[in-house]
């Protein structure tokens, strides 16, 4: 009889231990929900493009035909190409273009011929004449006259062109005839002027 106790009693043991682990095992479920989502990335576009005589380029540019603008202004009569003396002026410009660019951005465009200064008499303006503004003692010091500094927003279309105009005056001055005559009899051959363009990229 006890036997048969016993083997109850395990039998019994036997199904409460199944039953325990269902309920257990039924304890550690839980929701579980996955969701997956793709966007596509989508760089804002850069442009700044610069150009000398109405055409803009993103390639370098290493020289510019500025004294090839020069003009007899009546007075003065000099042959040969790019060279200039007393009378003679002209006009040249350059063009930016940074019209496709999404993002805000400052663009500067300066103009610097320090080894002219010696020709005190050279005058650089912005514009079209000599009733521009006066750029002369910024280029000849070396310190960049300043020909553009505007910031233009991400949607705002940033191209234009900008003039320059240069004169080295005919006068009747004798302080002037003197220091314009030193330099002819020792010209200048190689008198360079660089325009520099910058764009860059505003983090506001």
């Amino acid at each position: 009889m006890k036997k048969n106790w016993t083997a109850r009693l395990v039998v019994l043991v036997a199904v409460m231990t199944l039953i325990t682990a269902s309920l257990v095992s039924g304890t550690f479920a839980k929701y579980t929900t996955e969701v997956s989502g793709t966007d596509a990335v989508v760089v804002a576009k850069w442009v700044a493009d610069f150009g000398d005589g109405g055409t803009t380029s993103s390639n370098a540019i290493t020289s510019f035909n500025l004294f090839d603008t020069t003009a007899d202004t009546g007075v003065a009569n000099v042959t040969g190409g790019g060279i200039i003396a007393p009378g003679t002026s002209g006009t040249f410009s350059v063009d930016y273009d940074t019209s496709g660019t999404q993002v805000e951005r400052d663009v500067d465009i300066t103009i610097q011929a320090d080894n002219l200064s010696t020709l005190e008499y050279l005058k650089f303006y912005k514009g079209t004449s000599s009733g521009g503004i006066d750029i002369t003692a910024a280029v000849h010091a070396g310190t960049a006259g300043n020909l553009l500094d505007e910031t233009f927003a991400a949607d705002a279309t940033g191209a234009d062109t900008v003039s320059v105009y240069w004169e080295w005056p005919f006068e009747s001055d004798a302080a002037q005839d003197e220091a314009d005559t030193a330099d002819g009899i020792t010209p200048i051959t190689n008198g360079l002027v660089t325009i520099t363009f910058k764009a860059t990229q505003i983090d506001n």
